[in-house]
């Protein structure tokens, strides 16, 4: 009761307080809101005119804009192409001149010998054709003849039938040189060097008048071949040239014809931008009339229109905590008082419980006060939710400060310890338990950063133990007893507050003195016995506080060892982030405080106070500012913790062998390890030279080496006989999947007689032994008695 109604005073009126805030500053801007949409109904028509007629003035300007760029662009190009053309012209007539200087030589000869095919008269053909047999250059001369024109039989019959056609002639004078062939060409000029007697004029004259024309046909096609071949590149080259010239002529008609075009749009247009122009400036100076109506308003709201509606969430979220705030302390001061003893599973499964239990209760109280319509509503206080205890009695700036400048681990389990302690009513002391020493190093540094409480640190074996509890009840101190074992008799009379009057002073018995009592003298005791034996009358009078470590949390203390010694920087730096990101939490608090308060407290219209205007505007630049930094920060941490995971290996390694030797108790009072000695263990590990290129790799060794250590560290530790069963235990709990199925159950005694059960005399040592069956399977190691389990054990697995 004494934690309720402490924790209740000190929660209630703050949120009251918040919950006034929200709504004094609410109800500004719904003010400011009605106000700006008075002014909106004025000037809606007019806004919508001017917006029209501004984007026809902003239309015609594109236009007149794109219809200028596309004549520059046109322009351009037609410049371009009368350059070009000048010099296409130019090279045309080049390679035209070159060609026909080629040509200059041989195109008389081929003519002439073409005029004088075409001289030749029929008789004469016909006296060739009559002949039974040619003469040899006669002969000659038409096999060429024949070649040129494709045909291969070059037969006496095959150059009669070429004479006897009545187109000879014109085959002849249309005879295209350039279907000349290379093969065909080869083919003539061989004939020509191996009968060049045969074409020679005079020869070829005197043997039949008719076929020297053809001889001379002949040699002038050859000849021109040649030069054919030779200036084909420059045709070819000729050819491309005057494409390319007649398209870029093409071109540049089209561009001038485009050009004018776009000469003829733009004179329009540009008669109508003035025209356009005109009337946007006219447009333009009515709209910043009427905008400058606006302007307050609709910076004001624009700056914080988000704001308002989270800020109406919040307070409807502040009202329904408010309702059932009442249930959610009593959770919280029920949690401090009874569940520092527990361990984070039954402390979850205790809450859930209470909640459901004081939801039920809520239900049943309403009903009695209300009909039965509204009883079936539900609870509206909430109270059957989860209910987050931190949350309630501690802040998350204030759990960053004590992990990142007091040392206190970051588990869930430490931090509520931290508010248990912090917590406790005046009438229950805090009974720390603390096998790691982790509270006392908290303890001793919070105290140390809190300035307005003086605080003395004493062991309860120290000499001096008696006299500084005296200095410390009366000059108001806060008394830290170490090393304690239970609770000493002299220290009843504090813990139970049992106080005289006398006077107008608190005295109180502390052994055989009546010390003065400081009202704000505090008592805490802290002990390393992680189950300390407190008899029943000293357990109703303290609060237990259990430090001991769970699998997560001692896991993330290692994990943090690990980092630490591997990449301090990395740990740094993720400290570092964490410490920025709650300053940035707590800016932006702060500044939301600001800006509500501000809100609150002005007087007036809002429109008309120009001085809270950019008062609000400074302050909502700054919380965008902080915003994106408090958002940026968060992705820095989700990187670093993916960096952090990589040792988290080592550190979940670690975590299972502590759990795994502290069972050993159950086998030996004595097998006792301390998490001190432990950690050390561990930092002895990462001493050790195992470096490597990959992280992974350097991890696997280091697991291996932790292993071995603690198996030898710990097996020094025990009986003889013991180690055997330990070093299974190890291996048992840090690889599980080792064992067969029903194998740890077969060696720890647990279906045994299943196992053997198939055959009775295996579990029978004496029958065994007389068999033989048994001795046969026993190792020489093992002794004779165990032969028939030995024997079952082999036989099933």
């Amino acid at each position: 009761l004494e934690a309720f109604k402490h924790l209740h005073q000190s929660k209630a009126g703050a949120i009251e307080k918040r919950v006034a805030t929200f709504l004094g500053g609410l109800a500004k801007l719904e003010e400011a809101a009605r106000t700006v949409d008075e002014l909106n109904d004025d000037a809606g028509r007019q806004r919508i005119e001017l917006q029209k007629k501004q984007q026809v003035a902003d239309q015609s300007m594109e236009e007149i804009t794109e219809a200028l760029q596309l004549a520059s662009k046109t322009r351009k190009e037609t410049e371009t192409l009368s350059e070009e053309l000048k010099e296409a012209e130019q090279e045309t007539l080049a390679r035209k001149s070159k060609i026909e200087s080629e040509l200059s030589e041989i195109q008389p000869v081929l003519e002439s010998a073409k005029e004088a095919v075409g001289k030749i008269k029929s008789d004469n053909l016909n006296e060739l054709r009559s002949l039974k047999m040619p003469p040899d250059p006669v002969a000659d001369v038409l096999s060429a003849v024949l070649m040129l024109l494709g045909i291969k039989d070059t037969s006496w019959m095959s150059m009669k039938r070429f004479l006897g056609n009545r187109g000879v002639k014109e085959d002849i004078l249309n005879y295209d040189t350039h279907r000349l062939t290379p093969e065909i060409r080869a083919q003539v000029m061989k004939l020509l060097k191996s009968k060049g007697s045969s074409f020679e004029k005079a020869t070829i004259q005197r043997v039949s008048v008719a076929a020297a024309p053809f001889a001379a046909w002949v040699k002038a096609n050859i000849r021109y071949s040649l030069v054919l071949d030779k200036i084909q590149p420059l045709e070819a080259e000729l050819d491309e040239a005057t494409r390319a010239l007649e398209a870029a002529q093409g071109r540049m008609e089209e561009c001038e014809e485009e050009l004018k075009e776009i000469d003829e749009r733009v004179k329009s247009l540009q008669d109508n931008f003035k025209k356009t122009t005109k009337e946007a400036a006219e447009l333009n100076i009515r709209l910043q009339d009427t905008e400058a109506t606006l302007e307050k308003a609709e910076k004001l709201l624009g700056e914080l229109s988000g704001e308002q509606e989270r800020w109406g969430s919040q307070a409807e979220e502040l009202r329904r905590i408010m309702g059932s705030l009442p249930m959610r302390i009593l959770l919280s001061a029920a949690f401090v008082t009874y569940l520092g003893k527990t361990p984070e599973d039954v402390r979850e499964s205790e809450l859930r419980v209470w909640a459901r239990d004081f939801c039920n209760l809520g239900r049943a109280g309403e009903a009695e006060g209300k009909d039965a319509g509204e009883a079936k509503s539900g609870d509206p206080s909430g109270a059957g939710e989860g209910v987050d205890v931190k949350r309630i009695m501690s802040s998350e700036s204030e759990m960053l400060v004590w992990k990142s400048q007091e040392g206190l681990p970051g588990d869930d389990l430490s931090m509520e310890n931290a508010i248990i302690i912090l917590n406790s009513p005046e009438n229950r002391c805090p009974f720390v338990i603390d096998p790691a020493n982790a509270a006392s190093r908290w303890i001793k540094a919070h105290l140390e950063r809190d300035e307005s409480t003086p605080f003395e640190l004493v062991a309860q074996q120290d000499s001096r133990f008696v006299n500084q509890v005296e200095l410390a009840v009366r000059f108001g101190k806060m008394l830290v007893v170490t090393e304690v074992d239970g609770v000493e008799p002299m220290l009843y009379p504090l813990i139970r507050q049992d106080l005289k009057r006398q006077g107008p002073r608190w005295v109180v018995q502390i052994g055989d003195k009546l010390i003065d009592y400081n009202e704000k003298f505090r008592l805490l005791l802290v002990t390393r016995n992680p189950e300390p034996n407190l008899p029943p009358d000293a357990a109703s009078l303290v609060n237990e506080v259990n430090f001991t470590v769970t699998r997560s949390g001692l896991e993330s203390q290692f994990l943090g060892v690990t980092v630490q010694h591997e990449q301090p920087e990395l740990e740094q730096q993720k400290s570092e982030v964490l410490k920025q990101e709650e300053d940035f939490k707590v800016q932006l608090s702060g500044l939301e405080r600001e800006l509500l308060d501000t809100l609150a407290a002005s007087e007036g219209n809002l429109l008309e106070n120009q001085a809270l205007l950019d008062t609000l505007t400074k302050t909502k630049e700054k919380s965008a500012e902080v915003s994106a930094s408090l958002e940026q920060s968060a992705k820095v941490s989700a990187k670093l913790d993916s960096e952090r995971d990589q040792y988290r290996a080592l550190a979940r390694a670690g975590s299972q062998l502590y759990f795994a030797i502290m069972g050993l108790v159950k086998v030996n009072h004595m097998y006792q390890f301390s998490l001190g000695s432990f950690t050390q263990l561990f930092r002895s590990t990462l001493e050790q030279n195992a470096s490597s290129g990959a992280i992974e790799v350097r991890m696997e060794k280091l697991i291996s080496s932790l292993e071995k250590r603690v198996l030898y560290f710990c097996g020094r530790a025990l009986f003889k006989a013991d180690r055997l069963m330990f070093a299974m235990h190890l291996v048992h709990q840090v690889r599980p999947h080792l064992f067969q199925e029903g194998e740890w159950e077969f060696l720890v005694g647990h279906g045994i007689a299943v196992a053997v059960g198939g055959k009775g005399s295996a579990c029978d040592g004496d029958e065994a032994k007389g068999s033989g069956r048994g001795a046969a399977l026993l190792p020489s190691w093992a002794a004779p008695d165990r032969a028939a389990v030995m024997e079952a054990f082999q036989e099933a697995f």
